[in-house]
């Protein structure tokens, strides 16, 4: 057999294993409940849909752009913010910064077996500031940030400050166990 057909004979077989792993959990939404493999939200998706549903090698007709913004969320009127960058040569600084917005962080791209396009679109979002005095776009992921509404909300992000938030708790306290 030659590694081609072994191949082939390889997508047959996940072919077959993944119908009849779709006829179980078809299988476990009427089934009583001792018998069930997963909840029935779950039971449902794998019913559904194959687990693999990229198989190898893909043959891509065309590229799409898919529309959409760049700024999911873009303020007319930017808001001021405190941001400490957690990038080190930002020496745990906190700057004066202008919220702009939520921006795509990235493109994200999928495959539509269907059409055998290859769609390129926005992804992922998250809160964008610029930084006039470091002449530099920082995301919210990327640093500590909360906005300016009062003269006293101008202070440093301390280190008490981040510490003292409910998932950097939990975070810490994952760690110890």
């Amino acid at each position: 057999m030659t590694p081609k057909e072994e191949l082939a004979h390889i997508d047959e077989s996940i072919k077959v294993l993944e119908e009849r792993r779709a006829a179980l959990f078809a299988a476990s939404l009427a089934a009583p409940a001792e018998e069930k493999i997963v909840d029935d939200f779950f039971a449902e998706m794998c019913a559904d849909r194959p687990r693999h549903p990229s198989m190898f090698p893909l043959e891509i007709h065309g590229i799409a752009w898919e529309k959409g913004d760049l700024f999911y969320r873009f303020y007319k009127n930017t808001e001021l913010v405190k941001v400490r960058p957690c990038a080190p040569e930002h020496e745990n600084k906190t700057f004066l910064g202008l919220y702009l917005g939520d921006f795509t962080t990235g493109p994200s791209a999928r495959f539509d077996r269907e059409s055998g396009l290859l769609i390129i679109g926005p992804g992922m979002s998250n809160p964008a500031f610029w930084i006039p005095s470091l002449k530099k776009l920082v995301f919210g992921m990327e640093s500590w940030w909360s906005k300016i509404e009062t003269p006293e909300d101008l202070k440093q992000i301390t280190d008490e400050d981040i510490n003292s938030v409910w998932y950097v708790q939990a975070l810490k306290a994952m760690e110890k166990t």
